[in-house]
């Protein structure tokens, strides 16, 4: 279990991961990952909740665990559409549902190919950071945006697109023809975390509308509290 005590300072400046990249201006995508060194983290369970746990890493942040074992952090965003805008997106609401019912056994193959899914795409970035591919547009957001607090998902309901061990259980890594090569590209770039099904109105614990004039967040002891400018 977690011993506050256990825990160091915070590394300021001390990356956890250092990527190397190979660039071909003549290239469609010129900027090619070609080696990876990260550091291990330790990290310590805190509580349980049903069948997720929370964990805190040697940085004071909190993580739950994905399907596959990965680590994600606790807390993730999501720019809403207007189907979640129409439906309610704010905490304590009736939640956000994917564009299909799920399944039996997950697919991700289904979704990284542009298909009606029964996944719904989060992200491990600010929501409002999301870009195209050359980095010359901001993606997203015209509906508002959520937070969404992982420990209210089921680990086997929760995948890391963005993480080399979901991608190879999933034979997502050599992906076949240019759509789906740019498909799994974008959920690396976009840092895509995928939740299977319902995202329930407990797990949102903080919306955003387009303007950003209306926030509605619920506090650690479950109080909505409503912000307008």
């Amino acid at each position: 279990m977690w011993d506050p005590s256990k825990v160091p300072d915070k590394s300021e400046g001390q990356p956890d991961r250092i990527t190397f990249y190979l660039e071909r201006d003549r290239d469609k995508n010129p900027r090619w990952a070609i080696a990876q060194f990260q550091k291990e983290k330790k990290y310590w369970e805190v509580r349980k909740e049903k069948d997720q746990t929370l964990y805190v890493d040697d940085r004071g942040k909190y993580f739950v665990k994905a399907r596959d074992g990965v680590f994600v952090p606790q807390k993730i965003e999501r720019n809403i559409n207007a189907k979640d805008l129409k439906r309610g997106p704010e905490p304590k609401g009736p939640g956000l549902k994917p564009k299909k019912e799920k399944g039996a056994v997950p697919d991700l193959r289904m979704h990284v190919g542009g298909a009606e899914s029964p996944f719904i795409s989060t992200t491990k970035m600010k929501a409002s950071e999301i870009t195209n591919s050359d980095r010359t547009q901001k993606l997203g957001g015209q509906y508002g945006r959520v937070t969404i607090d992982l420990l209210k998902i089921s680990p086997k309901n929760i995948f890391d697109m963005s993480d080399k061990k979901t991608q190879d259980n999933y034979r997502l890594s050599n992906p076949r023809g240019e759509k789906m090569e740019q498909a799994l590209q974008d959920a690396v770039r976009t840092q895509e975390v995928l939740v299977w099904g319902d995202i329930p109105g407990n797990a949102i614990v903080k919306f955003v509308s387009a303007d950003g004039r209306r926030v509605v967040e619920l506090t650690e002891d479950g109080k909505l509290v409503v912000t307008t400018s």
